[in-house]
């Protein structure tokens, strides 16, 4: 066999005639997020690569001016730190940086003390105790701790809770006690004004609504803690609050007026300045899961609880 003829055995395809074996090997792409890779048995012709993978090489997931594989990095650090407003102001400039999860961003004012603040409002948190320069002739009462105000679902008692609930629920009724501390108002004072405002905390559209707004007929309430107490609360007449319009979440609804009701309560003999007062809202025979949920003090720092808001006249 002439050398021409050895070659051409030899290059038909590499294989067995020269005793070679042909080029099998192909590109590799390794294991996400793996650097080192393996390379399978095979005979490998020029050209071919191994490519490490991880799809979080991004440049947003690299800091910010570094390379890494070709990809320049644009991740800033994260430098940002609390923020804190400038004495008195709501709005606060957050200065530009990257900030990590937990910032918070603070508005101060000096001037935010209970001493500054009406009596019985909260403000941000702070419960007001200002007097001396309120005539005492209109005033905002409320609960003040978990526990002033309550409700009852059929037999079952609730006390701790972002809401109440009035109504009926699934044939159920639902009624809520507020019990109202420190109310200012001084025997012998004729009542001008008094409803119940209270916000939302859950829609309700449900028809027909119909409720029974009670004072605890006693001259210093005291708040139920199970349902065999509320259920024995001595309660007036009542005055009704019929086809009670739908709630949207965060609107703050107010009652019909309870002015001869609250002067009742000032009329008893033994009434002093300084008593607790409780109202109790009853379901006054709604359709059937027809109910309103009112926020309880527990909600928002006490700025959605139930409010008694009363004018009068002292003797």
């Amino acid at each position: 066999m002439t050398e021409t003829e050895d070659y051409a055995g030899e290059t038909d395809d590499y294989a067995i005639p020269a005793g070679e074996t042909p080029f099998t090997g192909e590109d590799i792409t390794g294991e996400e997020g793996a650097l080192v890779m393996d390379i399978p048995s095979a005979r490998y012709p020029e050209g071919k690569t191994a490519t490490a993978k991880d799809a979080d090489l991004t440049a947003g997931n690299i800091k910010s001016g570094v390379d890494i594989f070709g990809k320049l990095g644009t991740h800033a650090p994260l430098v940002g730190d609390d923020v804190e407003g400038a004495e008195g102001a709501l709005e606060i400039a957050i200065p530009a940086a990257n900030y990590p999860a937990g910032k918070t961003a603070t508005a101060k004012d000096a001037g935010l003390t209970a001493a500054n603040i009406k009596k019985d409002v909260i403000i941000f948190g702070v419960t007001g105790s200002l007097t001396a320069t309120i005539t005492g002739r209109e005033m905002v009462f409320g609960p003040k701790v978990a526990g002033d105000d309550c409700f009852l679902a059929g037999a079952s008692f609730y006390s701790a809770g972002a809401y109440l609930s009035i109504g009926n629920r699934s044939g159920y009724d639902r009624h809520s006690s507020i019990r109202m501390p420190d109310c200012s108002i001084v025997p012998g004072s004729t009542i001008t004004e008094a409803f119940l405002r209270m916000a939302t905390e859950y829609p309700g559209a449900q028809a027909t609504c119909n409720l029974k707004i009670h004072f605890n007929n006693v001259d210093n309430a005291v708040a139920p803690t199970n349902t065999a107490e509320f259920s024995a609360l001595s309660l007036d007449a009542g005055v009704a609050w019929d086809a009670v319009e739908g709630w949207v979440t965060g609107v703050f609804y107010d009652t019909p007026s309870i002015v001869a009701a609250l002067q009742a309560i000032i009329d008893r003999p033994s009434w002093a300045s300084g008593n607790a007062i409780q109202a109790v809202i009853k379901n006054n025979g709604s359709s059937y899961d027809a109910r309103r949920t009112p926020a309880s003090v527990e909600w928002a720092y006490g700025q959605k609880r139930v409010e008694l808001h009363a004018k009068w006249t002292e003797p």
